[in-house]
């Protein structure tokens, strides 16, 4: 099982209602934004995409399902967070954000395509 974690503040809170159950927050993709494209672009590959409150979500979700490969968008802060519990448990690969700040943040939406294309598919 290959998962991306993306954070939730790469949606745009101007428009996004979407709601958070224990899996994260919902995207219905009702709306264009990076949340939504990359969701829905990740899951073409099946990938299970799960967006992330927060880096203690992530080892929540590491821990439970156990994947073969990680793939998360995050802040330099988070990242290294992640790091230290996703070390030495499987393959993963991160992608630092463009803008950060906790709300809408940014990231290159083309280089997340990339990574997520790019071998080792497990």
């Amino acid at each position: 099982m290959n998962i991306l974690f993306l954070p939730n503040c790469l949606r745009n809170l101007d428009y996004c209602s979407n709601k958070y159950n224990e899996n994260g927050l919902i995207c219905k993709g009702e709306h264009d934004c990076s949340v939504g494209r990359l969701k829905a672009y990740a899951e073409d590959l099946d990938y299970n995409v799960f967006i992330a409150p927060g880096g203690s979500f992530v080892e929540k979700i590491c821990r439970e399902q156990k994947p073969e490969s990680i793939t998360g968008v995050a802040c330099q802060k988070e990242i290294s967070l992640a790091r230290q519990f996703l070390d030495g448990n499987g393959y993963y690969r991160s992608i630092e954000l463009l803008v950060d700040g906790c709300l809408n943040t940014k990231v290159d939406e083309n280089r997340v395509k990339e990574v997520l294309n790019a071998s080792p598919q497990i």
